[in-house]
């Protein structure tokens, strides 16, 4: 069997006819390659939805030091808005979450335990992690019952700690446990 890198183009270009291990290796590092750009992926998509909630966050609390929401519609759509942000945020997080293991294993094939030692280490945190128990425990309340936020509410209050006495402006949100 003859083995041949070319160009899938129109037009002509040149062939280069290697051996049989040369393929197969070029081949192996296509498909790293590939699994690493799709964990890489997947972990922007994570990151990308964390900042897009925070930012949703920041937005929010400035638009409390203007004016606050008065109505049931603006209300609704604060908490609206954050119950989208935080749900495309726990599934990216669940998403890389469940793929890991599988993008490893397929880049390093001779490691036969790589699945129990990436799961172990999200049991550890689970373990040792209250706020990752939460979270978790959040994201599937939102897979399997409703939305994360359920109310939210906006603080201002002046701080007089430091000698400028600078307003501060927050936004609390909540999960409500019995729901």
């Amino acid at each position: 069997m003859k083995y041949v890198i070319k160009i899938e183009a129109m037009g002509q270009f040149p062939e280069i006819e290697i051996v049989k291990d040369q393929f197969e290796s070029i081949c192996r590092a296509r498909e790293n390659l590939s699994n690493g750009l799709a964990m890489e992926e997947k972990y922007e998509i994570l990151i990308s939805n964390y900042l897009d909630f925070e930012k949703e966050l920041i937005c929010n609390a400035a638009n409390s030091m203007v004016r606050r929401p008065s109505d049931y519609e603006e209300f609704f759509q604060v908490r609206m808005d954050f119950n989208i942000r935080l749900v495309n945020l726990l599934t990216a997080t669940r998403l890389y979450k469940d793929s890991l293991h599988r993008h490893v294993r397929a880049i390093i094939p001779g490691f036969k335990g790589i699945k129990d030692e990436i799961l172990n280490l999200f049991t550890q945190e689970f373990e040792h992690n209250p706020e990752y128990r939460f979270v978790d425990e959040l994201r599937d309340y939102v897979q399997h019952r409703g939305v994360p936020v359920h109310w939210t509410q906006h603080h201002s209050y002046r701080d007089e700690s430091e000698k400028e006495h600078k307003i501060i402006f927050s936004v609390e949100l909540a999960s409500e446990k019995n729901i």
